[in-house]
């Protein structure tokens, strides 16, 4: 009986390491939730200097906020409630996904509503292992700030899969609109309990950097490859 009670309690604690809260509130679902992030990016003067004559006239003329991403991110429960856990055998949990992101550079604001749900227990993803999360599809409308934000200029699909352990995690997103495509996947790996690296692509344009977890914030240094400059910033998330 007791060696039986000390083989809970250690399979207990490796689940709990598994999928431990902090991973859960910066990557993963809840009965309902609010996510808050905007970035903050620069060219350096030599980069500006050595690019193309278009691309200098394009930086003379940014201000504040073309140089931001802001966004938000709300979900909403619409089934399990009372009893939530993030994947269930039977039932998996099933949502209602609210995005709005503004993306300076690009001079588009991406709005979308979609159906999300939780992935099977035990699921596995290649390079990650076995993870936890959620997938989710749905509409996107885009508005152009240079026209004026006409918001029938594009309108598309949105598809998206978000997934995490307690070493890694994934956010994966595809916009698509009839002649344009718009990629955000961006892979994370723990390198200490708050610290983690994170690379892969935003609006389709290569970026890397660190992230520090910190309580219900998350606090990250970037650098990424924009209109071919090479541009740095930092970015704050803030989980409700």
């Amino acid at each position: 009986m007791r060696n039986l009670c000390l083989m809970i309690c250690l399979l207990a604690g490796q689940l709990h390491a598994q999928y431990n809260p902090l991973m859960r509130k910066h990557f993963g679902a809840s009965n309902a939730f609010l996510r808050l992030n905007a970035a903050y990016f620069y060219t350096p003067e030599n980069t500006i200097r050595t690019a193309s004559p278009e691309s200098a006239n394009s930086n003379a003329d940014y201000g504040l906020i073309p140089k931001m991403r802001i966004g938000l991110e709300a979900m909403l429960l619409l089934n399990n409630r009372g009893n939530f856990t993030e994947s269930v055998s039977r039932t998996a949990p099933r949502f209602v996904l609210l995005r709005l992101h503004d993306n300076g550079p690009d001079g588009k604001l991406y709005g979308s509503l979609s159906f999300a749900q939780g992935i099977p227990c035990m699921s596995s993803i290649p390079f990650f292992g076995q993870v936890k999360g959620y997938w989710s599809a749905g509409a996107v409308m885009g508005y152009d700030h240079e026209n004026g934000f006409r918001p029938n200029t594009m309108s598309g699909a949105r598809i998206g899969f978000n997934a995490y352990n307690k070493k890694s995690a994934l956010q994966s997103e595809v916009i698509g609109f009839k002649n344009r495509v718009v990629v955000n996947v961006i892979a994370y790996r723990k390198l200490g309990e708050h610290i983690m690296f994170h690379a892969g692509a935003e609006y389709n344009n290569p970026l890397a950097g660190f992230s520090f977890l910190a309580g219900s914030c998350r606090i990250s240094i970037n650098t990424r490859l924009c209109k071919n400059q090479m541009q740095h910033g930092a970015g704050l998330t803030i989980n409700l």
